[in-house]
């Protein structure tokens, strides 16, 4: 069995889809958020305390996969975009972050920038995140791969679920149809 893992990396909301051997893909997010209630000395405390949650939430989705001698792919969009040296910072915790899951992989970990996923998607490297989640649904589809992106989409409408979560989700799915499209994976 393969299972491919597409994540889009951010230590505020960690967006992931996973698809396995149903052709099916299911899509989460991990949101962190600062702990506000407890006194902190250093920023680098609620740091390393967010990417510990986003670290132990996707090994508790990979966690089955280990060892049972399936083929695991880890896919990524590349964290980029870092214009203070603090987000510079936040960027290496995300790649150590992809370092650590990549233990889980049986494959090299696969890394797309956002101007190859949207114009694999959409044809245009400045397409909307929007765009892209919508493009990313829609070739899903055409190659018989179901998505929960319509449930997304009545999520927000519904006001159910914060536009990060629909961000990040959306996301992660366009880094997995970029991936089958651009043919970084096979199925």
């Amino acid at each position: 069995m393969k299972l491919y893992l597409a994540c889009d990396p951010s230590i505020t909301a960690w967006g992931f889809a996973v698809m396995g051997k149903t052709r099916s893909i299911y899509t989460s997010f991990v949101p962190t958020a600062k702990d506000k209630s407890k006194k902190h000395l250093y920023v680098a405390d609620q740091d390393a305390e967010r990417a510990r949650e986003v670290f132990l939430k996707l090994c508790e989705v990979m966690q089955p996969f280990q060892g049972a001698g399936d083929t695991v792919f880890l896919i990524s969009e590349a964290p980029t975009g870092s214009q203070s040296a603090r987000s510079s910072k936040l960027l290496g915790v995300c790649l150590g972050l992809l370092v650590g899951l990549e233990s889980y992989a049986t494959e090299p970990l696969i890394f797309l920038t956002a101007g190859e996923i949207r114009k694999s998607l959409c044809g245009d490297r400045n397409a909307s995140r929007a765009a892209v989640a919508q493009h990313a649904d829609g070739y899903l589809t055409a190659i018989e791969i179901t998505t929960d992106f319509p449930f997304l989409k009545s999520r927000v409408s519904e006001r159910k679920s914060s536009i990060a979560e629909i961000e990040a989700r959306g996301d992660a799915l366009g880094v997995l149809a970029a991936a089958i499209k651009l043919g970084k994976i096979r199925l």
